[in-house]
């Protein structure tokens, strides 16, 4: 909920108040779900397939069959934000990025409300 109100990231880093902020509900569904995103995955070979393959990174999201986590919008309320609590969220979006060796790694996953196009920048 801190950063739903404050805007700040778990590492320290500030980018302004997030629309959703979101979090697995369990370690096991966290783990669920990086099975799916995994490198040697379908859905992450499936999705590489289909893009411009000068990019150094790519987004996809697919959805888990039950609840993987919640989160927290900010409402407003006159000039402040008021946490509103955001439950069963199905749907994972995973980021994946290259090293410098050319090497894809998952950069980060989370819960979600809607789906992300696949692509990169």
């Amino acid at each position: 909920m801190h950063r739903a109100k404050t805007g700040v990231a778990p590492n320290g880093k500030t980018g302004g108040i997030p629309t959703l902020s979101t979090k697995f509900d369990s370690k096991e569904n966290m783990m669920a779900a990086a099975n799916v995103a995994k490198i040697d995955g379908d859905k992450f070979k499936s999705a590489l397939s289909s893009r411009d393959t000068s990019k150094e990174t790519l987004s996809i999201s697919f959805d888990m069959p039950n609840s993987v986590g919640y989160g927290f919008s900010g409402v407003p309320k006159g000039s402040d934000l008021v946490p509103s609590r955001v439950d069963n969220l199905t749907i994972v979006v995973a980021q994946y990025r290259k090293n410098d060796k050319g090497v894809w790694y998952i950069n980060t996953l989370y819960p979600a409300n809607k789906h992300v196009g696949s692509g990169g920048g």
